[in-house]
């Protein structure tokens, strides 16, 4: 499935992942906010919710138990519901699964940053789950970047990026578009 297929089709929960696991920080969380009025009440369509609450929770420089203090209200999904509420904070390693379904994505990756103090162990805590493991990563990425800071990114991980340069680039891009909301970022 192309991410540019709309989620208005049948769509195997394999792939539903993809809205966490690309989710602009800042401008997505008012955009999936609208959307999921729109759309029937889709677990993928919340999670991205939840994981884009924790990223503006963070990136507002919020303390580390008030980044993951996320609102359920607008959710209708069950088990979307319990992780917005923090039920996976007292799971063991052996609970969590992060097998591509975006609730268990989701859930696999705020267990990784709840139970880690630094962005590499929470990219490292999702790796070693296993099963869809790039994706945990990708997802706890998000949150423990915005948390930590670019800056703790392992400059031996940042150094092997191809295109790392033109990474930077957009990514500042994007940091000085979030300070003109409404403006497209010069890219």
């Amino acid at each position: 499935m192309h991410s540019s297929m709309a989620f208005s089709r049948k769509t195997h929960v394999s792939y539903a992942f993809g809205s966490l696991s690309r989710l602009p920080a800042g401008p997505g969380l008012r955009r999936c906010s609208r959307y999921h009025r729109r759309v029937h009440a889709s677990w993928h369509i919340h999670s991205t919710l939840v994981l884009a609450q924790a990223i503006s929770n963070a990136l507002r420089g919020e303390p580390k138990d008030d980044v993951l203090r996320l609102s359920s209200a607008g959710l209708s999904a069950p088990k979307v519901i319990a992780i917005a509420h923090g039920e996976y904070r007292s799971k063991s390693t052996t609970e969590i699964n992060g097998t591509g379904y975006a609730v268990a994505s989701l859930e696999a990756a705020l267990w990784c940053f709840h139970h880690t103090d630094s962005f590499a162990e929470a990219v490292l805590a999702a790796a070693n789950l296993g099963d869809d493991a790039d994706t945990t990563a990708a997802i706890v990425g998000q949150l423990a970047g915005a948390y930590y800071g670019a800056q703790a990114i392992p400059a031996d991980w940042t150094n092997k990026l191809w295109l790392q340069d033109e990474i930077e680039g957009i990514a500042d891009a994007l940091l000085s578009a979030s300070a003109h909301p409404g403006q497209a970022p010069t890219l």
